[in-house]
């Protein structure tokens, strides 16, 4: 019974400095349902219905000083700042994802005063300040071998977790609902410390939360390339530059390169206007430029109507009005080129029965202003009129 005391106590101290130091953090804090939990190794968030809780482990929590305990409640409510629970978006396998997380929001915080185990940039030699997409694309074999997982992905023998738990962050309800749940905690606390942003972090949190307070959508150009980026694979290829790690210099080593192979179908039954069509295809071939990308191009009404390799070339629409739009032949043709993801530009109205086709692992609908999606899998985002900056990836 002592012995839960001293604990309860120390957490009690770290929120009394967490109101002292970081009164915008306090707040996010005073909006959780506090909760021990000795299945977890040390702290996290977590969404369940309606009840964000913020959950840490009472043994762990004893051996961290005030300090450190409030820096790791910072870092796990950044999590929920920083989307990386509503996002379904990233993949969960790959071992990099929750690397990439933790470093974009440990780059805006005091790495000395973070638990051990919590890693920064400056322990990868990584620069500071990035997205944690741009984090994920940074990230090497080495990087993955020095903090014990495996580049292969199968992490299931890796040793214990870097930092907070990243498997207890999982939203229950749908990503729509957890971010208005966030948007909420974030307003209150912002209005709650005099309508005052947390001073003394990095931009990058900052702009997150002025995001929110806004009210802001994300615009459908950086859907896209998110989606775009986390469909990348990465595979081993033979080089000289570098020596072989086993048998050395006489023989060639491996570096880790991203390929993709995208599969797009354009709709040309004539629910796309020559504005939207400009538009999309405009982003497509920013892709095809930055990215080392196979594009596939397949444009269709009821049926293929053709089928292009795209090599940055000029694609303008062809209108057919041939009498409907039926997606299963572009999923039988996307099934025979097994891409890594499908983007299907539509208004969505399929006149096919329901699901006819195998349906794509990653597949992400591009929809017209005025459409409306009549398939369930997959992610969808609407091409809305918002001015696209010339953002770098």
């Amino acid at each position: 019974m002592q012995n839960h005391f001293v604990i309860s106590q120390k957490f009690s101290e770290a929120k009394v400095f967490l109101a002292s130091d970081a009164p915008y953090y306090s707040m996010l804090a005073r909006q959780c349902a506090i909760v021990e939990d000795e299945k977890i190794e040390t702290i996290s968030v977590r969404e369940n219905e309606t009840v964000i809780s913020l959950m840490y482990n009472p043994k762990w929590c004893e051996k961290q000083t005030a300090e450190q305990l409030a820096e790791a409640i910072k870092h796990v409510l950044n999590h929920l700042v920083f989307g990386h629970i509503a996002n379904a978006m990233f993949d969960e396998e790959d071992p990099r994802t929750e690397i990439a997380m933790d470093l974009a929001i440990n780059s805006c915080l005091n790495k000395d005063k973070l638990p051990d185990k919590f890693i920064h940039p400056d322990d990868l030699k990584l620069p500071i300040g990035l997205s944690t997409m741009e984090y994920f694309n940074m990230l090497e074999e080495v990087h993955l071998e020095k903090l014990g997982k495996n580049p292969n992905g199968d992490n299931s023998n890796a040793g214990k977790s870097l930092g907070d738990n990243h498997k207890f962050m999982r939203s229950s309800s749908g990503a729509s609902q957890m971010n208005s749940q966030v948007k909420t905690m974030v307003s209150n606390a912002y209005k709650q410390c005099g309508n005052q942003l947390p001073g003394g972090y990095g931009s990058g949190i900052k702009d997150m939360i002025k995001l929110m307070l806004q009210n802001a959508e994300i615009p459908w150009y950086m859907v896209l390339r998110r989606f775009i980026a986390l469909a990348s694979q990465v595979k081993k290829k033979r080089t000289w530059k570098r020596s072989h790690r086993r048998y050395g210099e006489d023989y060639p080593g491996y570096k880790r390169v991203q390929t993709l192979n995208v599969f797009i179908g354009l709709d040309e039954s004539g629910s796309i206007s020559n504005h939207e069509w400009s538009k999309f295809m405009s982003e497509i071939e920013g892709i095809y430029k930055t990215k080392e990308a196979k594009m596939t191009l397949c444009k269709f009404t009821g049926d293929v109507e053709e089928v292009l390799e795209y090599t940055g070339f000029k694609v303008d629409a062809t209108y057919r009005f041939n009498g409907g739009t039926l997606f299963q032949p572009v999923f039988k043709e996307a099934e025979i080129r097994r891409p890594d993801v499908v983007i299907m530009f539509t208004d969505g109205f399929n006149f096919d029965n329901p699901v006819k086709y195998n349906k794509p692992k990653s597949v992400l609908w591009v929809m017209t202003k005025d459409g409306k999606l009549s398939e369930s899998f997959g992610s969808s985002i609407v091409l809305k009129d918002t001015t696209n900056p010339n953002m770098s990836w």
